[in-house]
């Protein structure tokens, strides 16, 4: 009973300084920017993100608990031939690009608006050369590595599979097949399926035996996180919440360059815990047989291949992914709209989504598929990462920071002071006393304990 009623005061205590803290409204003077060497970094009420400057790879999290932050990552770009579904399958490769090799050039604007309040802008933008498919030897997809990345929120650093036996079928002064790459002539030769003869080069790329073909400068990349801390409305076929604060709207543009042979493109995106965390990160899928858990350590393969999943939309314009614990609670999320802009000479129209997923051992891995359009000069996706503030109760010490650096008048001051000293103390003291009862159980240092 005594154990109880010694608990009950930090209880207490922590209780009037959370109360205290939650009834006085965060202001916004803590949204914000800063920059490394190698990455960005926004912070705003309830959401931190870190922004890689060599890569499209973000961390997120709530603020103080940077040990449970979750990374979202663009890891690859690819073309496809597609068999039926309009879903990416590995199989179906083409051409790729992993997206940790480009350079890419990294902007961050901060400004105030009448309607949102403050804006935090990061723009990430690089040039693609799309790589064919290696013959014999794995598609490269990236995986993310251990330990690298920029102060944690690196690009995923190497590619799985060899170059294989790829290259052209022409000879030293044969002719191919077939065009190479976009009706370019080899140097002795023609090369065939875009790939050159033994000397020769196939398209804008390189070739010859073992040598994949190389497209270069096939697509423009640019990724735009924009932050507000403002809850606003944007208009994308239908009003969308923004929840400001505690989420981020990331909208993907990638603009065709050079042609690259494939009848669809899909991005891949890599969802899991940071490199080196060790930690498993656990999903939820809300398609449309779902919910459905994923483990992102459950390497997902049968018979060597890789197993793909078709991801049924449900019928609202937003599908959704959530980050969850152990126990099953959301504590972050992924989301994107079921179609894409196309942007073609004569106008827009608006494109099907098609999504596939598997688990790699590492990560949820998801495909955003949509076809090809020979004249298309744009393609506008738009995911949203986020996070759920409920789901992580802040610390003391963030509530003595928060309570102080808002506090409205001297006098509240002074009571939030009294308020956070008395739970230190009496927090304090319990853990004296516990000490103290622990101490009990050890003979030598028991008062009562007499050796024989």
């Amino acid at each position: 009973m005594s154990g109880g009623k010694g608990q009950l005061g930090p209880i207490l205590a922590v209780a009037l300084l959370a109360a205290v803290a939650l009834a006085i409204p965060p202001g916004t003077s803590a949204t914000g920017s800063s920059e490394t060497a190698s990455q960005v970094i926004v912070t705003g009420r309830n959401i931190t993100i870190e922004v890689s400057k060599t890569g499209p790879v973000l961390l997120f999290f709530s603020p103080g608990h940077r040990d449970q932050a979750f990374r979202f990552e663009y890891t690859r770009l690819v073309t496809f031939n597609d068999t039926g579904d309009g879903s990416y399958s590995p199989d179906e490769l083409s051409y790729l690009c992993n997206l940790s090799g480009p350079a890419w050039q990294v902007s961050v604007q901060n400004r105030e608006t009448a309607g949102t309040g403050r804006e935090i802008v990061v723009a990430l933008s690089a040039a693609l050369d799309m790589t064919e498919k290696p013959r014999g030897g794995s598609p490269g997809r990236a995986i993310p590595e251990e330990g690298g990345g920029a102060e944690g929120a690196g690009p995923a650093g190497r590619a799985a599979g060899g170059p294989g036996d790829g290259g052209g079928t022409g000879g030293g002064n044969a002719t191919g097949n077939g065009t190479g790459g976009q009706n370019g002539t080899g140097d002795s030769g023609t090369g065939g399926d875009g790939t050159g003869g033994q000397n020769g080069t196939g398209g804008n790329g390189t070739g010859g035996p073992g040598t994949p073909n190389i497209i270069r400068n096939a697509f423009t990349l640019t990724l735009t996180l924009t932050f507000r801390e403002r809850d606003t409305y944007y208009d994308w076929g239908e009003p969308l919440l923004l929840r400001g604060g505690s989420e981020v709207k990331i909208r993907v543009q990638l603009r065709p360059g050079t042609p690259v042979p494939g009848t669809h493109l899909a991005l891949e995106q890599s969802l899991g815990a940071p490199a080196g965390s060790g930690r498993d990160q656990l999903f939820r899928l809300f398609d449309a047989i779902g919910p459905l858990n994923a483990r992102g350590s459950n390497n997902e393969q049968q018979g060597g291949k890789e197993v793909i999943h078709r991801f049924g939309d449900v019928p609202a314009l937003q599908q959704r992914v959530a980050y969850t614990n152990a126990s099953g609670g959301e504590q972050g999320y992924f989301t994107w709209t079921r179609t894409v802009r196309a942007t073609f000479s004569g106008g827009d129209s608006t494109e099907a989504i098609r999504t596939s997923y598997r688990t790699d051992g590492v990560s949820l891995v998801l495909y955003a598929a949509v076809q090809a359009r020979g004249n298309a000069t744009l393609y506008d996706f738009d995911p949203t990462i986020g996070i759920i503030p409920e789901a992580f109760p802040p610390a003391i010490q963030e509530l003595v920071d928060r309570v102080l650096a808002h506090r409205q008048s001297s006098l509240i001051g002074i009571i939030i002071g009294l308020a956070a000293g008395a739970a230190i103390v009496v927090a304090r003291g319990a853990t004296v006393r516990r000490r103290d009862r622990v101490d009990l159980i050890r003979l030598e240092r028991n008062p009562y304990y007499r050796a024989r």
